[in-house]
């Protein structure tokens, strides 16, 4: 049966039918394109949006700690591996009143061995170690650690520094000073040397330890003084220091009575058209040495000097000092001359210091007869009733570096 045939009114309309539907299907699609492409925008913001958030917070909290740890805490300074809530139980030694009977250190009252026990170990070895540490310290030093005015205070925020320059010998080490706000502490690394040079400088360069020794005080001073590190001392009181080296220290003598032989070999060189005979100081010569074998030789109690070859210098040359040369030599901390030559202020009259010879005083000792280099620092650094400010200051200040340096 043949379909009915359409009017024209009929095609047209299902012809706007079929492009209304397709306009709408096209209008529907690109909806759901523009909806897909708005979502992918906005999750490509929200991304970005929470990585800023992120790396904002994180850069906080890098700020905050770094801030944080910056900050020296007592804690920390302390070095406290405990939580500071945590407090030990109090532990009391008793007051610093009781008197050693045999060296005259202060100690505790807990200290002793036993109740009826008078002397100590920690000073003088229960009176085995007989020594008597600044027993003829000089009326300046004194009053430069018991004052109160402007060159005391300055001696003693610069004790270190004042020692130090007018040393005759040098202490060379890697000095590590840890940093935060913590206590004061002294600390090196590697091995630590002594060394001494001779007596005269090399052309053109300054004169440094024992070479002070030899110039004129004013000279000196101004020498010490107006070196960078000394900017803080004064110089009057360096050449007051210089003038008592002169007068009290056997080495610094030494040092003196080497350059007037000196120059008296050059003087009578030049007299005679000759070449100077070189001069050298030995310090330590054996008392078994037949010095007679050499001649001349000027000594003291300390030292002999010889003109002549090195080679030539009879017996155990043990601290050899040479009239002239760039080169320093080592100074063996087994030789007692090695703690008066580095700290002239803590043996202003030239103590000796440890020397593996020593021996103690008491010979019912069947064990050790030789004085340690424990004994021999525990006695100086005990707080010695008489001299308790020199003890305080002194070695305060100075004893950091000589303690770790002895051995």
């Amino acid at each position: 049966m043949p379909r009915p045939r359409l009017s024209d009114e009929e095609r047209a309309r299902r012809l706007r039918e079929r492009q209304r539907r397709r306009r709408a299907a096209h209008a529907t699609d690109a909806l759901a394109a523009t909806r897909v492409n708005n979502t992918e925008r906005r999750r490509s913001a929200r991304i970005l949006a929470n990585e800023a958030r992120l790396a904002e917070a994180r850069a906080l909290a890098i700020a905050e700690h770094r801030l944080l740890r910056s900050r020296p805490t007592l804690r920390r300074s302390l070095g406290l591996a405990r939580d500071l809530t945590y407090r030990p139980h109090l532990h009391s030694l008793g007051d610093m009143n009781q008197t050693c009977s045999s060296c005259v250190a202060l100690h505790f009252c807990d200290e002793k061995r036993t109740p009826s026990h008078t002397s100590y170990n920690m000073c003088c070895n229960l009176g085995k170690v007989s020594l008597q540490p600044f027993r003829n310290f000089p009326t300046l030093l004194r009053h430069l650690l018991a004052d109160n005015d402007r060159m005391s205070q300055n001696f003693r925020g610069s004790v270190r520094n004042y020692n130090s320059g007018l040393a005759m010998a040098s202490m060379i080490a890697h000095v590590d000073t840890p940093i935060g706000g913590g206590p004061y502490c002294y600390r090196i690394h590697g091995q630590v040397y002594h060394r001494v040079g001779a007596l005269r400088p090399p052309t053109g360069t300054a004169p440094q330890y024992a070479q002070i020794m030899i110039m004129d005080t004013e000279q000196a001073a101004a020498e010490l003084a107006g070196r960078s590190v000394n900017r803080g001392c004064n110089t009057s009181l360096f050449a007051d220091l210089h003038r008592l080296l002169l007068r009290v220290n056997p080495y610094a003598q030494s040092f003196i009575m080497m350059d007037e032989v000196l120059r008296a070999e050059e003087q009578s060189a030049i007299a005679h058209g000759l070449s100077p005979k070189p001069v050298h100081m030995v310090f330590g010569q054996q008392a078994g040495d037949d010095l007679r074998r050499y001649n001349p030789a000027t000594a003291n109690e300390v030292a002999v000097i010889y003109v002549g070859n090195e080679d030539d210098i009879p017996g155990e040359r043990r601290l050899v000092i040479r009239d002239r040369g760039g080169s320093l030599r080592t100074v063996s901390h087994l030789y007692k001359q090695c703690d008066p030559l580095t700290y002239p202020l803590l043996f202003p009259t030239g103590e000796d210091g440890w020397h593996p010879r020593m021996e103690k005083h008491s010979s019912t000792d069947r064990g050790r007869t030789r004085v340690t280099q424990k004994n021999f620092y525990l006695t100086i650094c005990s707080f010695l009733a008489r001299a308790p400010l020199i003890h305080f200051f002194m070695l305060g200040s100075c004893s950091n570096s000589t303690l770790l340096t002895a051995g």
